[in-house]
C-alpha cells in the first residue's frame, strides 16, 4: 500500500524550537516553512544539517518532521513502513527512535 503525504527536501525546515542556534535563519527559509505549513504533509524529510544522528519534531497541525544524517560520522537512516505507517530511525542497524504517522 502506498504511503501518501511525504515531502522530501534537501534544505532545512527552519523550526526555531529545534534549531535555535544551529542554523542561520535566512529569509528564504521562511518560504520553506510556509510551504510545509500550506501543504501539511504527513511526513517531512530533510537532510542538509550534520548535527547529531537525527531530529524529530511534530508540528502543531500534526505533520511529522524527520532529519537524519547518513554521513559516516553519524551513520543514521530511516525506514518507513507503509503497511503500518511507522517510521524507524536506526544507527548502525540499532533502533534509536520509532513513531507512527497516525
Amino acid at each position: 500500500m502506498p504511503l501518501d503525504g511525504v515531502l522530501l527536501l534537501h534544505e532545512v525546515v527552519p523550526i526555531r524550537e529545534v534549531y535555535e542556534e544551529a542554523i542561520h535563519f535566512r529569509d528564504y527559509l521562511d518560504i520553506v516553512l510556509e510551504l510545509v505549513e500550506r501543504v501539511r504533509p504527513r511526513l517531512v524529510l530533510n537532510g542538509h544539517i550534520h548535527r547529531g544522528c537525527f531530529t524529530c519534531y511534530r508540528f502543531p497541525w500534526g505533520s511529522h518532521y524527520l532529519r537524519v544524517d547518513s554521513s559516516q560520522q553519524h551513520r543514521c537512516y530511516a525506514v518507513i513502513d507503509a503497511s503500518d505507517e511507522s517510521v524507524e530511525v536506526l544507527r548502525d542497524g540499532d533502533l534509536v527512535e520509532r513513531f507512527e504517522l497516525g
